[in-house]
């Protein structure tokens, strides 16, 4: 599951298990409902992947924790951000993850580990990225596939050395974007990234 440059996948995603009303313990968290509080365990599972394999190597999971005792509550944010921390020498080899709307936090810690990331871009959450790309001029790449009603065309863009927040000694990523699109100009899929890999 080796990448030919050393690098290997560690694909990260939130999950639940176990659902009840009444039993409950004191790592649950509660969520209220029309019908009442419920009770549920919420946890980031990480996994290694590799394109082109079938299998997965599911890694130990961190648990998002019940309220603390000055009344903040955790979150699958928080939960991957200790994954650093207690993976240790791991993230040095597991160099790539993907994760949605990750905090700058997160990058940083898995960048001071020795790691690098792939992270899902919503552009929203990305206040500098977005002044960032205020007038910019991506580079580009377009490929068509494919023939008749199964043609493609397959856009990727990017745009390099972009700041992740604000200040002089911020994290640099490049933004790649990927679409693909039908000859009737329906898209099919699309997504947009940050990376501190660099991308050609």
């Amino acid at each position: 599951m080796r990448y030919p440059d050393g690098h290997v996948l560690v694909a990260l995603d939130g999950s639940e298990h176990f659902w009840s009303r009444k039993p409950h313990c004191g790592q649950c968290l509660p969520r209220r409902t029309g019908g009442g509080v419920e009770y549920f365990h919420s946890l980031v599972c990480a996994s290694l992947v590799a394109l082109g394999q079938s299998q997965a190597l599911p890694l130990a999971p961190e648990f998002v924790r019940p309220r603390n005792e000055i009344g903040k509550q955790d979150c699958g944010s928080c939960a991957v951000q200790r994954r650093p921390a207690q993976v240790g020498p791991l993230w040095s080899s597991c160099d790539r993850s993907i994760w949605a709307t990750i905090p700058t936090l997160l990058c940083e810690a898995v960048h001071a580990a020795g790691g690098s990331f792939i992270f899902v871009c919503t552009l929203s959450s990305r206040r500098t990225l977005s002044e960032y790309l205020q007038g910019m001029v991506p580079q580009k790449i377009h490929r068509t596939a494919g023939r008749a009603s199964g043609k493609r065309h397959h856009r990727y863009r990017w745009m390099a050395d972009l700041s992740l927040r604000d200040g002089v000694d911020a994290l640099r990523v490049t933004r790649p974007e990927v679409g693909t699109t039908k000859s009737d100009g329906k898209v099919t899929c699309g997504n947009s990234f940050f990376t501190d890999l660099d991308i050609t």
